[in-house]
C-alpha cells in the first residue's frame, strides 16, 4: 500500500493487479457542475482537452470518437478523459445532460469508459452540491477531491474486473498448450497443469473456469471426445483410438465415450458409415 498526497491529506490506495491507479494524483479541482446543453454546441471536436475530467452522462445517448474508436454513450455511463486527450462528441438525442468534474492531475492510465454506473451517481451529485455551495472553502474542496478519488477508484475496479479474464487467458496459455500436446497421455492430471504456472490446483480450476467456462478436467474430456470422433471416421480400431486419446484400456474408453455421447464408439462409427452411405446414395 502507498499514499497519494492531497495537499496535507494522504489517501491510501491499495495496489491492483491490472491497470493500477498507483500514480493518480489530483493537484487541483477546476470545476464541478451539472452541465446541460440543448445540443446546439455539438458536434464538439476537442483537439486537446485542457484538464482531466470525469463525466457522468444522465440522459439520452451520445457518440464519442476517441483513439480511432467509436463508443455509444448511454445514460448512467461514466467517462474519464486525460488532459490533452483528443476526441469528438456527437449528440444523438435532443440535448446533453451530464455531471462534470474537471481537475488538474497526473495519471498514467488512459481514458476509461464504463457503463451502468447508476450506483455511483450520488458521488457526482454530492461533489456538485459541495462545489456549488462551498467551492472557496479549502476543506470542502478536499472533500470534493476525495469524492473524485472514490469515483476514479470505482472506474478502475470495474475496468480491471473486465480485463481480468483476458489477463488470465494469457496466464493460462501454457496450460492450454500442454493439454493439446499431452491429451493422449493417460498420465495427464490437473495437478500437473497447476505446477506449470505456479498456482494451486484450486486456483487453476477457478481461473480456468472463469476464462473458458469449464474446468480443466472437462476441457480435456471434450478435447478427447472430439479427437476420438475424428479418428472413428478413419480405419483405426477402437482399441487403437483408445490409446491415442489417453485411455489405457478399450473398456474405459468405451465407457467414457458412451457416457459423453450416449452411444458406444462402435455404434457411433456405424452411424457415421450409414450416414455417409445415404449421402452418397442420394447423389447417384
Amino acid at each position: 500500500m502507498y499514499n497519494i498526497d492531497i495537499g496535507s491529506v494522504a489517501i491510501a490506495v491499495l495496489p491492483r493487479e491490472v491497470g493500477a491507479i498507483n500514480d493518480l494524483i489530483i493537484d487541483e479541482l477546476v470545476l464541478v457542475e451539472l452541465y446541460i446543453n440543448d445540443g446546439s454546441a455539438y458536434p464538439l471536436d476537442k483537439l486537446s482537452r485542457e484538464t482531466d475530467g470525469l463525466i457522468y452522462f444522465c440522459g439520452s445517448s451520445e457518440l464519442i470518437y476517441i483513439d480511432g474508436r467509436r463508443y455509444e454513450i448511454l445514460p448512467d455511463c461514466v467517462v474519464y478523459f486525460r488532459r490533452g486527450e483528443k476526441y469528438r462528441v456527437e449528440v444523438t438525442g435532443e440535448g446533453i445532460s451530464c455531471y462534470v468534474i474537471n481537475f488538474f492531475g497526473h495519471n498514467q492510465d488512459g481514458y476509461i469508459i464504463q457503463e451502468n454506473c447508476a450506483e455511483i451517481k450520488h458521488l457526482f451529485i454530492e461533489a456538485e452540491r459541495i462545489w456549488r455551495r462551498h467551492r472557496d472553502d479549502e476543506y470542502y474542496r478536499l472533500e470534493c477531491i476525495s469524492l473524485a478519488y472514490r469515483i476514479m477508484a470505482e472506474l478502475c475496479r470495474r475496468r480491471d474486473h473486465q480485463l481480468a479474464p483476458l489477463r488470465r487467458r494469457g496466464q493460462l496459455d501454457p496450460v492450454i498448450e500442454y493439454i493439446h500436446e499431452n491429451y493422449s497421455s493417460p498420465e495427464l492430471k490437473v495437478a500437473q497443469l497447476s505446477v506449470l504456472i505456479g498456482v494451486s490446483e484450486r486456483a487453476l480450476c477457478r481461473n480456468f473456469a472463469e476464462v473458458y467456462g469449464r474446468s480443466p478436467k472437462r476441457y480435456i474430456a471434450e478435447l478427447r471426445i472430439k479427437r476420438a470422433k475424428e479418428l472413428l471416421s478413419g480405419s483405426y480400431t477402437v482399441g487403437g483410438i483408445a490409446g491415442m486419446v489417453g485411455f489405457q484400456s478399450i473398456y474405459h474408453f468405451s465407457s467414457f465415450f458412451k457416457t459423453e455421447c450416449g452411444i458406444s464408439p462402435t455404434e457411433y462409427r456405424q452411424r457415421m458409415i450409414a450416414r455417409q452411405f445415404n449421402n452418397s446414395y442420394g447423389q447417384l
